[in-house]
């Protein structure tokens, strides 16, 4: 017979059971390809792994991905910089999401549907301006496809660490349509802007 604590708790976790799940794997695989991605940036300025994890550890994503731009650039490697740019741009697009779920959280805001209904990333509860208001919808879905493109980036920063000559199979593999998409976010509202100190009043009508 269920308790009424035994109740309680199924109801409370009832709606994440399948996300936090995913959130492990997802978080998880985050973590490989932020490694892969300082391998990679470590192997074009030639430093051993050891050297690279030293003189990297705790780089932002974003800084690490204009780091390797730039020095592809001074190394004249735009084959190579243009090879990583699909694979830069979604890592960014879910590091992102990553931060926002990490520091926002997800939560279900409501409803009968506690099993299947998405859960909402908002950053309503830190009040901020409308044109700063961002919301949108994850599931484990999302969680489960932004994991599975983080394995195909893990291994293409990887395989490109290395000048190797990659085989067409290969190129396919790391070159296949992207599984996540990124929410399509609802323009903010117009903010309405006060006259401040020593502007003009507004001509009359």
């Amino acid at each position: 017979m269920a308790t009424l604590e035994g109740v309680f708790r199924a109801y409370l976790e009832a709606p994440y059971k399948d996300y936090w799940a995913e959130l492990g794997r997802f978080i998880h695989h985050f973590s490989g390809a932020e490694f892969a991605l300082v391998q990679l940036l470590g192997s074009h300025m030639r430093l051993s792994k050891e050297e690279a994890g030293a003189i990297f550890s705790g780089l932002r994503t974003s800084d690490a991905k204009d780091h390797t731009n730039r020095l592809l650039d001074a190394q004249g490697k735009s084959d190579l910089k243009a090879m990583l740019e699909r694979h830069f741009a979604q890592i960014g697009v879910i590091s992102g999401i990553r931060n926002n779920i990490v520091h926002w959280g997800a939560h279900h805001d409501g409803g009968p549907d506690l099993i299947t209904a998405d859960l909402l990333v908002s950053n309503a509860y830190l009040h901020p301006r409308p044109s700063q208001l961002k919301e949108y919808r994850i599931s484990a879905t999302d969680l489960r496809n932004m994991t599975d493109d983080l394995a195909i980036i893990t291994i293409a920063f990887g395989l490109l660490s290395e000048p190797i000559k990659m085989d067409a199979e290969w190129k396919e593999f790391i070159g296949r349509p992207w599984l996540y998409k990124p929410p399509q976010q609802s323009p903010p509202p117009k903010e309405k802007l006060g006259r401040g100190k020593g502007q003009p009043p507004p001509p009359p009508a």
